[in-house]
């Protein structure tokens, strides 16, 4: 799961959190308001059945408190009732009810603090001597509403962390599924820290060599594909133009890295791959001016290579005294972190040597191009040339300019 998508799941779960709480806290407060009107007219008609069931059972009997008691718990709103006068109580109903406290003179009496209860009091008479008074507690919104209301909303968060929970284990299962070698496990330590001079250029000054024009081929796609849009460089000269005859095997003997030969055909596929999983891809052209691979210090430097790009067969030997290494699943930010990084190893160790040698990094990505192996590789080649003409600048990137790449795919589809 990339870094948008995890953003976007982890919104939408925070929104659907705080949806149903709000949701659960304004229907509790409505419900309640609601109720709290109704309860003074719900206490009237409890006064008036009160007297209705005295006068049927004569007095209040053991008959009248079965029938009180069973149209009592028909309403769920009333929390306790209680009939008495200043000597004697009549009933007191439930008797387990925590509104119903008991006080020092053994007299039950309806004591709350909720705000969602309200107590009322009403004195009827009993008969031509004895008056009686009835109090009760009712809830502006009953147990049962509340309960639904948060059941409801349990079941919404439920639900959304089960989700959230889903998604992780699918993600996870296809991660799993996915080669090793596709994935950059390059780690930058967050206290990492070194100052350096690195620049990020716009773009590649323009180069004392030869140049030839773009021309366009009759099938568009394939000149695309097949024809860079930056200068062409003549390289011939250069140490980076000096190439290796084939070998025999995979790996060269003196570093243990992938011969240059193979290099531009792994870096086609790698940058096919990428662009299929819409991900980016970084390559690093490594150079430790003049210094050759059969020098004794050699097993060093490959061995700070590989501990910092992770894949031997992502590193490859590059020219006469050089390395590309190609690293996916990384943008121009994290790869300038990781070139300082690589930029202080190789220092450390060339001086722990007493090896004099210059060492110039050059950067380049994919950016969201459909692009063939042969126009990254010349981005960074023209990069690392540029942090040895600059000094105090071992670190050059190049940045890929949206207007013009879009403005020539524009003149390739005319």
């Amino acid at each position: 799961m990339n870094r948008k998508s995890i953003l976007f799941v982890s919104f939408a779960a925070i929104s659907i959190f705080i949806i149903t709480i709000v949701f659960f806290s304004i229907k509790i407060g409505i419900s309640a308001s609601d109720g709290k009107t109704h309860t003074r007219e719900q206490f009237s008609l409890l006064v008036q059945k009160t007297i209705d069931l005295i006068e049927v059972n004569n007095g209040i009997s053991d008959t009248f408190i079965n029938s009180y008691v069973s149209a009592l718990n028909q309403q769920d709103n009333i929390g306790a009732v209680l009939i008495s006068n200043a000597d004697e109580i009549y009933f007191a109903h439930p008797l387990n009810s925590s509104l119903l406290k008991v006080e020092e003179s053994q007299r039950y009496t309806i004591q709350t603090n909720s705000s969602i209860v309200s107590v009322y009091s009403s004195t009827i008479p009993l008969d031509k001597d004895i008056s009686i008074t009835i109090t009760a507690a009712l809830y502006h919104i009953t147990p049962s509403q509340m309960y639904s209301y948060a059941r409801t909303a349990f079941m919404i968060i439920l639900i959304t962390t089960l989700g959230v929970f889903f998604i992780i284990v699918f993600q996870y299962a296809v991660s799993k599924n996915i080669p090793d070698r596709q994935k950059s496990d390059v780690v930058i330590p967050d206290d990492y820290e070194i100052t350096l001079d690195t620049s990020i250029v716009d773009s590649i000054p323009e180069p004392v060599f030869e140049t030839e024009k773009i021309e366009k081929a009759e099938n568009n796609s394939d000149s695309f594909l097949h024809n860079d849009i930056i200068e062409k460089t003549d390289l011939s000269d250069s140490p980076l133009g000096q190439r290796v005859s084939d070998p025999l095997g995979l790996f060269s003997k003196d570093t243990g890295f992938g011969w240059e030969s193979y290099l531009e055909t792994r870096l086609d596929s790698e940058l096919a791959r990428a662009a299929s999983s819409e991900q980016d891809l970084v390559l690093i052209i490594l150079r430790i001016k003049d210094l050759p691979r059969t020098t004794p210090h050699i097993k060093k430097i490959s061995a700070v290579l590989l501990e910092t790009i992770k894949f031997r067969d992502l590193i490859f030997e590059y020219g006469s005294d050089g390395y590309a290494c190609i690293i996916q699943e990384m943008d121009l930010d994290m790869a300038m972190k990781l070139s300082e990084k690589l930029y202080s190893s190789l220092q450390t160790v060339l001086k722990e040597n007493n090896v004099l040698n210059t060492i110039g990094i050059g950067i380049s990505t994919r950016t969201l191009r459909i692009i063939p192996g042969s126009r990254i590789l010349q981005e960074s080649s023209q990069a690392c040339d540029k942090s040895f003409e600059e000094e105090g600048l071992p670190i050059v990137a190049f940045r890929v300019n949206p207007d013009k790449y879009r403005k020539f795919l524009t003149e390739v589809d005319e």
